[in-house]
């Protein structure tokens, strides 16, 4: 009952339910998440299950720091846009967006984070 998850503001993730596309994995999926939420948000449901289901990940923590990833800039939700952008570097440098939020305004990401209709 998502309207009753949210409105007790008790979401949690699970794990072994995390779908990943090719070439990703589950570690991957709590990695990006992580890196597109604001830990300081605590009142938010959706950041605060995602940040504690990555504490809880060996697997996330480790790519996190094997990887070199720093976010950059956040530009948080809001319900015209509908998704979360976090813009990240790896260890290597290369700049990355992470988009979290409506499948439809995600998939749209590509448009450089800008809404386009």
């Amino acid at each position: 009952d998502k309207t009753g998850t949210l409105t007790t503001a008790k979401m949690s993730i699970i794990p072994d339910q995390i779908y990943a596309d090719e070439g990703f994995d589950a570690d991957d999926v709590q990695l990006f998440a992580h890196l597109c939420s604001n830990e300081d948000k605590k009142d938010d449901p959706i950041d605060r299950a995602v940040v504690i289901a990555f504490e809880k990940s060996e697997g996330a923590k480790k790519k996190l720091e094997d990887g070199g990833y720093k976010q950059h800039a956040l530009i948080g939700f809001n319900p015209e846009v509908k998704r979360t952008l976090a813009f990240v570097t790896n260890g290597e440098g290369k700049m990355i967006t992470i988009a979290k939020g409506l499948p439809a305004k995600v998939i749209n990401t590509e448009a450089g984070g800008k809404d386009i209709g």
